[in-house]
């Protein structure tokens, strides 16, 4: 029990004497300690915030080319099976469908539409819009929808 009093003596000696000689700030093995624990937390946390970013803006051009085709197949059943027929384009398409791919565009450059237009007999008009974007990691998502006006 001797041997413990002394080396606890011993102990709080050194603490007393390392307090004493540095009254200034921290030392630089506190100062590293205190970053490291700062990185330990720091480094997940940013990982979280930039992960999720990430899948918010999936997210929105996944629900923006939704509304393009939504927007695109409300046009076509407004307007007459002639007028139609110019719908060729992305410049070529519907009002509406050109004042939503404009909105989308400016928030996603990446974001592109194609509109084919088939005409399966002179009373049949068969449309299909391809939306296209990337996706993480730059893989390229596409969605496509088909829609007729029959005259």
């Amino acid at each position: 029990m001797h041997h413990l009093q002394i080396i606890g003596l011993n102990l709080i000696m050194i603490k007393m004497l390392m307090i004493k000689n540095n009254k200034n700030g921290f030392t630089l093995v506190e100062i590293m300690v205190a970053l490291g624990i700062f990185a330990l937390i720091a480094i997940p946390v940013y990982m979280f915030f930039s992960y999720t970013t990430s899948n918010e803006i999936v997210y929105h051009k996944n629900v923006s080319a939704s509304r393009l085709m939504e927007t695109f197949k409300n046009d076509i059943k407004q307007y007459s099976f002639e007028e139609c027929n110019g719908f060729t384009d992305a410049n070529n398409a519907p009002p509406n469908t050109k004042k939503i791919y404009d909105e989308i565009k400016s928030k996603f450059s990446d974001l592109e539409m194609k509109i084919v237009t088939e005409n399966v007999d002179e009373k049949t008009i068969r449309f299909t819009l391809t939306v296209t974007w990337k996706s993480r990691g730059g893989a390229e998502r596409k969605e496509t929808s088909t829609c007729v006006k029959v005259k």
